[in-house]
């Protein structure tokens, strides 16, 4: 039975990508530099060491067409196929948070219930009415030239807060405590009421967020010298009736997992591998399915950097390069909506679009009290529509 007790309606739909009339994608790698095969990742604290090298396309003449061996993209576009809007409210989604190839613009359709204006460096749509809207979108470099493009859904919500519980689960971005916060906020605000479970934080703000960690510290970490006995781990790896149990937990209505960054920071654009990422969230979604396959997974979609580049280096060093982590990343949130998008009762947010990184991000990649508060209301945008779903 549906524990999700929710007043107002909404409405989703499938949708599906549709072809680009193009021949092959016109990405722009000249400022991904190519890096040679022994090049190693930066010198940085990482638990994933292992790294894969993107084969260089062989410009040898033949006489015959050989077999080709299936190469990866050299660009990336992260944009959820599904958006969840308040009805009267705005979504910004700027281009440099999901699409790769630097001075690339997103190029939206029209649609008659929703106002959709293309702006200096993002894309504003506020639906005018309730329902599912499929809009075309097109993703061109500075030249005009199509890279990409598809089909997004923008789930208009309108409706009432339930009475839900919920647990959060992320790195050091979760750990601050500023988007439960503003969640629990919000649905006050809209006459609901949100119970959040966890270990940390202060009561009704609590959560499992823990700075510096990936997925799979949740899976294979016992414990840790900041954070201690990692609630999560068993021998069988993230074991979550074991968490829940051992919280003297009854059950949980959503689960949301905001990872990634640190997962992909301590790659080259060459040594990137996110296998090790991959698998781990895999292991959480199903640990958590298994528990209960009704609980709601929401999966955040991870934050692109500090559009100021020089700002980032002064952050960071040696450690990382502003352009490389700015492309892994939206990579890495491209993977996460292509594995998980379309799982049962497992929702793709669209939290890596909505923030402006020339304020809303206040070092290299963690963002400002505002920049947090945007995310909690996409995240709180979503948690309406999957409830009520």
């Amino acid at each position: 039975m549906n524990r999700w007790m929710v007043c107002g309606l909404v409405g989703i739909v499938c949708v599906s990508l549709i072809a680009c009339d193009r021949e092959q994608p016109q990405w722009d790698t000249s400022i991904y530099p190519p890096t040679e095969e022994t090049t190693q990742p930066p010198t940085v604290e990482s638990e994933i060491t292992d790294g894969t090298v993107v084969p260089a396309e062989s410009t040898e003449n033949a006489t015959s067409a050989p077999e080709v061996e299936p190469q990866e993209p050299t660009g990336y576009v992260s944009l959820p196929t599904t958006l969840y809007v308040e009805v009267g409210s705005e979504c910004r989604i700027y281009d440099r948070n999901v699409i790769s190839q630097a001075d690339a613009r997103l190029y939206p359709e029209e649609h008659a219930a929703l106002t959709v204006l293309r702006e200096d460096t993002y894309v504003s749509i506020c639906p005018t009415e309730q329902g599912r809207h499929t809009v075309r979108w097109e993703a061109r470099d500075s030249e005009g030239k199509t890279l990409d493009c598809g089909t997004v859904t923008v789930v208009a919500v309108e409706a009432d807060a339930s009475s839900i519980t919920a647990l959060v689960i992320g790195d050091s971005t979760v750990n601050a405590g500023v988007m439960t916060q503003t969640l629990l906020g919000l649905y006050a605000e809209k006459g609901g009421a949100l119970t959040l479970l966890g270990t940390r934080g202060t009561a009704p703000n609590l959560h499992e967020g823990r700075g510096g960690w990936k997925a799979r510290n949740y899976c294979e970490s016992r414990r840790d010298e900041t954070y201690g006995e990692n609630p999560f781990y068993s021998e069988r790896g993230f074991d979550f009736a074991g968490y829940m149990t051992a919280q003297g937990y009854g059950g949980v209505d959503a689960v949301v997992i905001q990872l990634g960054i640190n997962d992909v920071f301590p790659f080259t654009q060459a040594s990137y591998n996110s296998a090790a990422a991959l698998a781990s969230m895999e292991q959480m979604i199903t640990s958590i399915h298994a528990y209960d396959s009704e609980i709601r997974i929401i999966v955040n979609l991870p934050p692109t950097p500090n559009s100021n580049g020089v700002g980032f280096q002064e952050t960071y060093g040696e450690k990382q390069q502003y352009e490389v982590y700015r492309y892994n990343i939206i990579r890495y949130a491209a993977e996460l909506r292509a594995r998980f998008e379309e799982r049962p009762n497992v929702t793709v947010a669209a939290t890596n679009c909505v923030l402006d990184t020339d304020v809303h991000i206040r070092d290299g990649v963690h963002p400002t009290t505002e920049g947090y508060e945007i995310l909690a209301r996409q995240l709180f945008e979503v948690m309406l529509a999957v409830a009520s779903a």
